[in-house]
């Protein structure tokens, strides 16, 4: 049993979660839903709200009897030891690729955007590299960092949508009708993709307090997510056209350079990329930490410190061979990550639950 002081309030986790999301949701959410729902795009996410809805209450039924477990310990008590660890393995394979794939996104954002004429790998070893140090101080300290991250994120976000707000055109975001029902379910699919991402956060779940509040906090991690979600779509599809936003791979960010204010904000894709950069690490972070506890509980290991430089090195190598360019990374993602994250985030969970309830472990 872990003690108090090395863990992190559920309040904290949900922040972790805010801000791991906010760069693979601002990179990918607009162009998805602007190819799929056009003017209707921003709505996208009210259809998306509903599995995440599904999914707080799965965690809910989860850890009713497991609160001071993790997700781990709850699929080797619903499955069984064999089957469990399996599954468990699964994930972490699965965690291990979305990790590398987003570490060679972060790269190739940088490459793009700010520094063309520089070497990828100079930015995935700088960021692998201190991941490596990071990690060794343990979950409460990036929780913490992340405090005053997330807060800097949400405002310069703010920030940047307000001063968008002249470009907008409303045109570019109506009409709206019940035609638009199917293409809308449609997009939604690539919202969920992303919000998943809080199911797999509760791999840290016996390093998380309070989980017994999970419905409360995950409704109010919802609302934030709309809100985020709906005007940064609305910034960008409003500020592009859907058929702009659907062509390009980094919509935001061509849509704040439209800012214009005393020229002040001349520069402000740098502001974008350096917030991307802050929630890329918080991402790596996670997802880096959740495999090293799976590798600890498949494998019945005492420590899991050791293998982070090996894990780092791993990573490296993964992400840069992964693809070849950015448009493979958008394909990829759009034609297999989105549904096996939903698969994995959303489908294998309500199997457990059913499972868990039919054998009386939940």
């Amino acid at each position: 049993m872990l003690a108090d002081r090395e863990k992190i309030s559920l309040r904290q986790a949900a922040l972790l979660f805010l801000t791991l999301a906010y760069s693979p949701a601002v990179r990918f959410i607009p162009l998805y839903v602007a190819n799929r729902a056009k003017q209707a795009s921003w709505l996208a996410p009210c259809l998306a709200s509903i599995f995440f809805v599904i999914l707080v209450y799965i965690l809910h039924r989860f850890f009713k009897q497991h609160k001071n477990h993790s997700l781990m310990d709850v699929i080797y008590s619903v499955l069984g030891l064999g089957i469990g660890r399996v599954v468990v393995i699964i994930y972490m394979i699965w965690i291990t690729l979305l990790l590398a794939l987003n570490v060679r996104y972060y790269g190739e954002k940088i490459v793009s955007s700010i520094l063309p004429n520089t070497v990828i790998s100079v930015f995935l070893i700088i960021m692998l590299g201190l991941l490596a140090y990071v990690l060794r101080s343990g979950l409460v300290v990036i929780a913490r960092m992340n405090e005053i991250i997330f807060y800097l994120i949400t405002i310069s976000t703010l920030l940047m949508i307000f001063f968008l707000l002249p470009v907008i055109k409303v045109n570019d975001i109506t009409p709206v009708s019940y035609k638009d029902i199917y293409p809308l379910f449609e997009a939604s699919i690539g919202v969920t993709g992303i919000w998943v991402y809080f199911f797999f956060l509760f791999f840290l779940g016996n390093k998380i307090n309070n989980k017994e509040k999970i419905k409360n906090i995950g409704i109010q991690t919802l609302m934030f997510l709309l809100i985020a979600n709906i005007a940064t779509i609305i910034a960008t599809v409003g500020t592009l056209g859907y058929s702009v936003t659907g062509r390009i791979p980094l919509p935001f960010l061509t849509a704040v350079k439209q800012i214009s204010v005393f020229d002040i904000f001349e520069k402000v894709e740098s502001i974008v990329v350096m917030i991307w950069i802050a929630s890329d690490f918080i991402l790596f972070s996670v997802f880096t930490y959740c495999v090293l506890l799976m590798i600890k509980s498949v494998f019945r290991l005492s420590e899991y410190k050791v293998f982070i430089n090996i894990y780092m090195v791993f990573i490296y190598f993964l992400a840069m061979y992964i693809c070849n360019s950015v448009f493979e990374l958008q394909s990829f993602a759009e034609n297999v990550v989105v549904y096996v994250n939903i698969f994995l985030g959303v489908f294998i969970p309500i199997v457990i639950l059913i499972i868990g309830e039919i054998r009386k472990k939940i």
